[in-house]
């Protein structure tokens, strides 16, 4: 086993173990970030019934453990102009998987991708304006020698879509 791997293990460990001593102020705290991420320290504070350090620490802490990742914006693509979404499935040569995705990952047309099981190897969500960035994108991947496959599936209506858990209705501190 290299140090490297070694040292990662290591990071995995701590992070699990940081993962489980998620209390419930600190969910308390997440799902009111999850309602309104621009709320302040000062009225999740008041909400809680807390100090605003203790807010600030607690947020910072989750932060540090990965748990909370950054706050963003959540955009409407269609009023942007990306009406297009293509859920598009890709087969790889054995031992290639990484290679190809590494190569797909940064382009701004993906807005998902996952390493997979099964039949295929990985699955992305795209977000295009007009169909032939969609087309142009599709036959890039497909002049990869190591793409075998290409599955590409024109979404006809998203009828949910969320970009994470929603702890309200959870029961992360049983599991």
């Amino acid at each position: 086993m290299t140090v490297i791997r070694m040292v990662k293990e290591k990071e995995e460990k701590k992070n699990d173990e940081k993962k489980r001593k998620l209390d419930q102020l600190d969910e308390q705290i997440l799902i009111r970030l999850q309602e309104d991420a621009r709320r302040s320290y000062r009225e999740i504070a008041q909400d809680l019934e807390i100090s605003v350090g203790t807010v600030h620490n607690r947020i910072k802490r989750l932060m540090k453990a990965n748990i909370l990742t950054g706050f963003q914006p959540i955009l409407n693509s269609k009023l942007l102009g990306y009406e297009l979404c293509f859920l598009i499935l890709l087969t790889i040569k054995g031992g290639h998987s990484m290679e190809v995705l590494d190569l797909i990952k940064n382009n701004p047309h993906v807005r998902s991708l996952y390493y997979t099981t099964g039949d295929q190897s990985a699955a992305l969500i795209c977000r295009f304006k007009k169909i032939e960035d969609a087309r142009e994108f599709i036959s890039e991947i497909n002049q990869n020698k190591n793409v075998e496959k290409i599955v590409s599936n024109l979404v006809l209506d998203v009828i949910k879509e969320e970009p994470s858990i929603n702890l309200r209705q959870s029961n992360t501190l049983e599991d």
